[in-house]
């Protein structure tokens, strides 16, 4: 399948995170993952000199689903 690449605001991410973290689990579980491999490296980038800060967190996009374990 071909990749194309899209570019978001930290805030954007979010949001879309959320909304994917509305869904079955089952049917996002491996599109938030690659979000969230993605996005990690470069907020570190980010983050480098400038310290922890909420502005520079992604959600996890699972805030809405049950942990079962």
């Amino acid at each position: 399948m071909k990749e194309i690449n899209l570019s978001f605001k930290i805030e954007e991410i979010n949001l879309i995170l959320t909304a994917l973290g509305n869904l079955p689990f089952i049917q996002v579980n491996e599109l938030i993952v690659k979000i969230q491999t993605q996005a990690t490296p470069q907020l570190a980038n980010v983050s480098n000199g400038a310290g922890a800060n909420n502005q520079n967190k992604i959600n996890t996009g699972m805030e809405h689903h049950q942990d079962l374990s």
